[in-house]
Parts: C-alpha cells; structure tokens; sequence
C-alpha cells in the first residue's frame, strides 16, 4: 500500500480470492481476472492506471491473468492490459516446459555423461 500512495494512487483494491482446496483451480486466477474486469468495465478506472500486485503465490496469480489479459485481447477484442504489475517473489519458470518423465530425462542425463 505505500508504494501506491507513494505513486499518487486514489484506490487500493486487495482481493480476497477464492483458496484450494476448498475452491479448487481455476477458483483463484478466475477470481483475479474478474475483479480485474470489474475494475476497468463496471468502476471505469482507466486500465492504464491500475497496477497489480501480488506476493508468492499472488504474484503468480498475476502473471497468469496477465498471460489471460494477453490473450483475451488477440481472441476476443478485450483489452484489459493494466499500466503496471509489481510481483513479489512469484512463484513460476522462465525455463521451457518440458513433458519428459523424471526417470527419461535422469537415464538421458546419466547416459549422456559416461
């Protein structure tokens, strides 16, 4: 919240997202998103003024409505992009994904080393 008021920001909006496993996934990103929408569509705030924040598993949610937003906007002519995102020890990978099983991928990496 400081960094906002810092930023002259006029509204904080902290959602209370739906948890596992009593809501299980896609409860929580679904929850994100929505109130993202209900933010720019139903308040009116101007998308280039909202900032979303996360911290661990929060952060993470912001990257994945980000990715949604992202796509949304190419399929369905929403553009709900925010001005900004400040993520706080997300939790994801940069890397590549990769479908290989542990055990393939361990023989693969101890065959290739002898």
């Amino acid at each position: 919240c400081e960094i906002a008021l810092k930023s002259k920001c006029t509204a904080v909006l902290n959602v209370n997202y739906r948890l596992a496993p009593e809501y299980p996934f896609p409860a929580a990103p679904k929850d994100i998103f929505e109130s993202l929408r209900y933010v720019v569509k139903r308040l009116g705030v101007e998308k280039e003024r909202v900032v979303m924040m996360g911290d661990s598993a929060g952060a993470s949610l912001c990257v994945s409505t980000l990715l949604k937003v992202k796509k949304r906007a190419a399929s369905c002519n929403e553009d709900l992009m925010p001005g900004g995102c400040a993520l706080l020890s997300p939790v994801f990978s940069l890397l590549p994904c990769s479908f290989a099983s542990p055990s393939s991928s361990s023989s693969s990496s101890s065959s290739s080393s002898s």
